[in-house]
């Protein structure tokens, strides 16, 4: 499944919509946006598909995160891994989002540097 996610997004992101996962109708791309949760996960930001049959569909960015080789190295390398919350960010002066990993058993983090429209990976720090 890991190599199968980021084609699946950078299909939609390119193309502006995807096969809806549930019936495979064409979906447009909504974007990126808030998604609220039941605990314990809150609001997460995630990205949507506007399926004319089966209404938004929200898959939470962090599903593409980590097939990103620095994140899924360190979620490899830490067994107990907690994902915390994204932000909206400036970067380089342009739009970003930062998502992070942290191991529960140490001060292990990674974070991500996430390009805005299109979560290309813009950069990666590890703590």
């Amino acid at each position: 499944m890991l190599q199968t996610v980021p084609a699946f997004y950078a299909q939609a992101f390119a193309a502006g919509y995807q096969h809806c996962p549930g019936c495979n109708e064409l979906a447009p791309l909504g974007g990126i946006e808030p998604e609220i949760l039941p605990a314990p996960f809150y609001r997460r930001l995630g990205i949507a598909l506007e399926c004319p049959s089966c209404g938004k569909t929200t898959s939470g960015i962090f599903s593409l995160c980590v097939t990103y080789p620095p994140a899924y190295q360190f979620v490899l390398e830490h067994e107990r891994c907690v994902i915390d919350p994204e932000e909206f960010i400036e970067y380089e002066g342009q739009p970003a989002i930062l998502a992070s990993i942290s191991d529960v058993l140490s001060s292990a983090r990674i974070t991500l540097i996430l390009q805005c429209q299109t979560l290309e990976l813009l950069a990666s720090f590890k703590r």
